[in-house]
This record gives structure tokens, sequence and C-alpha cells, in this order.
């Protein structure tokens, strides 16, 4: 579920050679930069979708805005490709800019 106020996003970015471990640590490094940009302006990772076949990785970001996140995954290194606003969709609800819809 998203927090009040933030948003979900997604990273794409390509991962030729990368491993879950370093996906994870690059992810937990974007969530340390953005405390350290700006204390209000807080990111967290919500894991990721490695495709080896194709190359690239998904990763959900939370976050108050796709600024705040694009300074903290450039802070962190983190290359990627795009950064777009995201619906996810969990189990039997999705969750979209703080608000939780279950289907009926």
């Amino acid at each position: 579920m998203t927090s009040v106020g933030r948003q979900t996003f997604l990273v794409e970015r390509y991962a030729a050679d990368l491993s879950v471990d370093q996906l994870l640590l690059a992810g937990r490094r974007a969530e340390e930069a953005a405390s350290m940009l700006a204390p209000g302006a807080r990111t967290r990772y919500l894991g990721s979708v490695l495709l080896h076949t194709d190359e690239m990785a998904f990763c959900l970001f939370e976050g108050t805005s796709e600024a705040a996140l694009r300074a903290a995954v450039e802070q962190a290194s983190f290359a990627f490709e795009r950064i777009t606003p995201a619906v996810a969709v969990s189990g039997r609800s999705r969750t979209t800019s703080g608000t939780k819809e279950t289907p009926r």
C-alpha cells in the first residue's frame, strides 16, 4: 500500500550482467541517497522484476515525487533508462497515489 502523499514509480534499467544481489543493493542505495538529499523527500524501494533474457530490470519505488526519486537514483549511481508513474497491483488490490482500491 502506498503511503499518503506518495506515489509509486517504475524505474526501468538495462541489466545485462546484473545479479539479484546487485539489484537489491542498488535499491537500498537509492533509499539512502534520498534520505541524505532531503529528509522530507523519502524514497522506498518496493522490489524489482529482473528479466535476464531481455537484459532489463523493472524496479518499483515509492516516493514523494518523480523529481525526488530521480535525484535519489542519480545520487546513488543507479543507472536507469526512464522513470514512469505506475500503479502497483498486488493480490486483490491496487495502489496508486496514496489510495488503495479493492475490486468488487
